[in-house]
């Protein structure tokens, strides 16, 4: 298989698994999540210097960069599993 085959079949593959994420997830969608954790930090912020830093801060960023490591987990759960399920693997 030539070289450009293989990465257009790459690419293919990886748009199928981003379309399938966003509709079998979406309330896990990292936009969303974002876009809430950015507007507490926003009312959290306002009025104060912008270095600002307190515990609050820290709680709901380290919330959000759990969610966001969960997000990649699954999504790598779920592409190995479909590899596993469709006997693809690496060469040897």
């Amino acid at each position: 298989m030539p070289q450009g085959s293989i990465i257009s079949l790459n690419v293919k593959f990886c748009y199928r698994i981003q379309r399938f994420w966003k509709k079998a997830c979406p309330e896990r969608s990292e936009g969303s999540q974002n876009q809430y954790y950015n507007k507490r930090v926003a009312k959290l912020k306002t009025g104060k210097a912008q270095d600002y830093w307190d515990s609050e801060l820290a709680a709901i960023t380290e919330k959000r960069n759990r969610q966001m490591r969960d997000n990649i987990n699954k999504a790598a759960r779920f592409i190995i599993n479909w590899c596993i399920k469709n006997n693809i693997g690496l060469a040897e």
